[in-house]
């Protein structure tokens, strides 16, 4: 068994200085929610949330580009990216060719990152799935198999063609199936799109209520006044206790985390009613969402 892997350029490792760079401001800004208007409030914990998760998809890209090797052995060639894992027999192969770092492409539809390249390539009029680390000390190699076309980065053409002709010749009779499966298929499920959407919205809310909860409770008296509809009677003044903001602060950190652990191991375990308990999360924190902005004024 061999692995092989791509060599990273300079430029590309100076990648990792710049991701985190949006997580930072961000965090910085959130000194300042508490000088805006309630209802930016919710707009700006939405904004910076969107940046969080985003900064965590670059890192997770990233981290997937360093970590990209392939792995020749009797049974196939396997392409390791990130939680993907590409399986091509070698039965399959019929050419290994080398090609310019300079090639045209068209259509080119997938994740560019820096000289990183994941995704799918038009070229030679076919498309081609690429794994691509363009530098200056790698090569790109052209695989083609009965069914489909790859475009890979490696160190050295002759010693991938050496070591996939050496396996080869050992391999062993398997299926002729190229397959393409997720190597932690439990984790896939906790950062699935449906999951984190949900997660997200509810994490928003949550942070929405609690930032203004609290700036109430900082700059509010004692006894505050309430509208509808913590009201009861249209023609009566009714008052809180300050204590009561935080008990309702209390309450949105119990539901939501509560609900997420619940949450977290329904998708886990069954794949399934996660989606409730996080609407269940999302309502309740509306509500008081809606409380703190318009029943609670002075």
């Amino acid at each position: 068994m061999k692995t092989i892997r791509p060599n990273i350029s300079l430029a590309n490792l100076t990648g990792i200085i710049l991701i985190p760079w949006p997580i930072f401001v961000s965090i910085f800004l959130l000194r300042y929610l508490e000088q805006l208007k309630e209802e930016l409030v919710i707009i700006s914990i939405f904004l910076w949330l969107s940046i969080l998760v985003s900064c965590i998809y670059i890192l997770y890209i990233f981290v997937s580009f360093l970590s990209l090797k392939y792995i020749i052995e009797k049974n196939g060639l396997h392409i390791k990216f990130g939680i993907n894992e590409y399986r091509i027999p070698l039965n399959n192969i019929q050419s290994i060719i080398e090609i310019p770092n300079s090639f045209s492409t068209k259509d080119k539809k997938g994740i560019q990152f820096l000289n990183f390249f994941m995704g799918r390539i038009n070229y030679d009029q076919t498309e081609a799935l690429s794994f691509l680390s363009i530098a200056k000390n790698n090569t790109i190699i052209q695989i083609k198999t009965i069914n489909k076309q790859y475009l890979i980065s490696a160190p050295s053409y002759k010693a991938f063609r050496e070591n996939i002709a050496m396996n080869r010749i050992i391999g062993q009779e398997i299926k002729n199936i190229e397959t393409n499966y997720k190597r932690k298929g439990s984790f896939q499920k906790i950062i699935s799109k449906e999951y984190l959407i949900y997660f997200i919205l509810s994490c928003g809310i949550s942070l929405s209520g609690l930032i203004i909860g609290w700036k109430k409770s900082l700059y509010y008296p004692e006894i505050i006044e309430v509208n509808f509809p913590l009201n009861h009677f249209n023609n009566l003044r009714e008052y809180i206790n300050l204590n009561t903001i935080l008990d309702f602060n209390k309450m949105i950190i119990v539901i939501f985390l509560i609900n997420s652990i619940i949450a977290f191991v329904m998708k886990y375990l069954f794949n399934n009613g996660h989606r409730s308990l996080h609407l269940i999360t999302i309502l309740i924190n509306v509500i008081i969402l809606v409380i703190f902005v318009f029943a609670i004024k002075i």
